[in-house]
């Protein structure tokens, strides 16, 4: 399955890789917004702890870092994300 992202073609997109070991991902949350970029929410272990990343699909066709914040008490979580009318994200996890 291939999406169109105003007029490109892609399968998959590697939004953030990591060489190092024992650095994990999960819990994505995806959604496209009105101009049907996507954004894109996961949490990642860093050091002893877990972080909150949040990255949008820029205007040069990029993934850029958005923000990323700290989860305190560690473990997985589950996320959502979803975009206001003004295309503002708004993440819920717990």
């Amino acid at each position: 399955m291939s999406l169109n992202i105003t007029g490109y073609f892609w399968d998959t997109s590697v939004v953030e890789y990591e060489a190092l070991n024992n650095r994990w991902t999960w819990s994505p949350s995806l959604k496209f917004d009105k101009h049907n970029k996507p954004h894109i929410v996961f949490t990642k272990t860093e050091g002893s702890g877990v972080v909150l990343r949040y990255y949008t699909y820029d205007t040069l066709n990029h993934w850029t870092l958005t923000w990323s914040k700290p989860l305190y008490g560690g473990g997985t979580v589950a996320l959502d994300l979803e975009l206001d009318s003004d295309q503002y994200p708004h993440i819920a996890y717990g």
